[in-house]
């Protein structure tokens, strides 16, 4: 049983996080050890198995970074721990920003934070409009274009979260 399932949600990007809480809190009720201290040990192994994995699910679908890499695992258009080649115009657009980055560093200057901070900000927002028509749609494993443009963004994104914390990082020095 996947996370969705457990949940009852559609196989989505885009959940109402009050939903998943509601969701999650329901099945902890409902499967919670105590309910069961009574019952055989196979009722009670399966409530604390049901319990474990709502869990796990609910601090999976309430980030959406998680949940996009599930999904996509889910789907079978990605692999834990892959390797994934981004197109090089991109890599070259993060390269600068790096290089920008890094000099900063070097130099021990904050002043060039704003720009950098700026150019960030400026591909998260287009990366955000690449992907705002996939938010709410129902991914079903045919979806193999549209799983593959969400491959490509959770990638991307995950550079960008690197370069962030970098800045963040010598933001707070």
């Amino acid at each position: 049983m996947n996370y969705f399932e457990l949940f009852q949600l559609p196989i989505c990007l885009t959940l109402d996080a009050k939903e998943v809480k509601k969701r999650y809190l329901k099945i902890g009720r409902e499967f919670h050890p105590d309910r069961y201290a009574q019952a055989s040990p196979a009722e009670q192994e399966k409530a604390m198995q049901l319990t474990s994995l709502a869990n796990t699910a609910y601090a999976t679908l309430k980030n959406p970074d998680k949940r996009m890499g599930y999904l996509l695992t889910l789907m079978g258009v990605m692999e834990e721990g892959e390797k994934y080649q981004l197109p090089p115009d991109f890599l070259m657009e993060v390269m600068e920003v790096n290089e920008d980055l890094m000099e900063l560093e070097m130099e021990d200057d904050p002043s060039g934070l704003a720009a950098i901070q700026k150019t960030v900000n400026a591909f998260e927002d287009e990366m955000l409009a690449e992907l705002t028509p996939y938010l709410t749609h129902h991914f079903k494993k045919e979806d193999v274009a549209e799983l593959n443009v969400l491959k490509e963004h959770f990638f991307k994104h995950r550079y960008l979260l690197r370069i962030k914390e970098r800045l963040s990082k010598f933001a707070t020095r």
